[in-house]
């Protein structure tokens, strides 16, 4: 970046300490998740989850803003949404932002399936380590084979039902 204040969101977002910030907001929206109950009726122990659940929100949100000014938003090699993990982050940052925005109404749906989103937050701590990238992206990589593997397994059997079936008579 040539800009001053783009330097300094790539100087300050690549920072050690915030880095290291960042890993413990996710941490503590893991906690969150655990201790969230839907059906608990302790109103200040909601209150406290949801104040919480904001402020994650809002650590998150500005990171990605920080993100985006210091590397851009889409168009050039090597800016924000070119990484698929920080496209993931944006995703999950949208939701939360989402979350949010939407009145809390338990007659909607697409509150609760907004809310089932946090349950991705942990996925930010796997950018912030190169071993665990290499190990999900193994994994991803390995689901294509896995499937053509069972989906060979399936049209076995599937064959071996009907010629069973046509030699037994039923």
């Amino acid at each position: 970046p040539d800009n001053k204040y783009r330097i300094w969101a790539a100087y300050f977002i690549t920072d050690k300490w915030v880095e290291g910030f960042i890993l413990l907001v996710i941490f503590l929206s893991c906690v969150l998740l655990a201790v969230d109950n839907p059906a608990s009726t302790d109103e200040h122990r909601q209150h406290a989850i949801d104040s919480a659940e904001v402020f994650v929100t809002v650590v998150f949100t500005i990171e990605v803003v920080l993100k985006i000014i210091a590397f851009g938003f889409v168009r050039n090699a090597g800016s924000y949404l070119r990484d698929s993990w920080n496209a993931v982050d944006f995703a999950v940052t949208c939701v939360s932002i989402l979350n949010l925005l939407l009145p809390d109404n338990d007659h909607l749906a697409i509150v609760k399936i907004l809310r089932s989103f946090r349950a991705l937050r942990p996925l930010r701590v796997i950018r912030q380590f190169e071993s665990l990238r290499i190990v999900v992206s193994t994994l991803v990589h390995a689901f294509v084979p896995c499937f053509q593997v069972g989906f060979l397994c399936f049209i076995c059997f599937y064959v071996v039902g009907i010629v069973c079936v046509a030699i037994f008579g039923g």
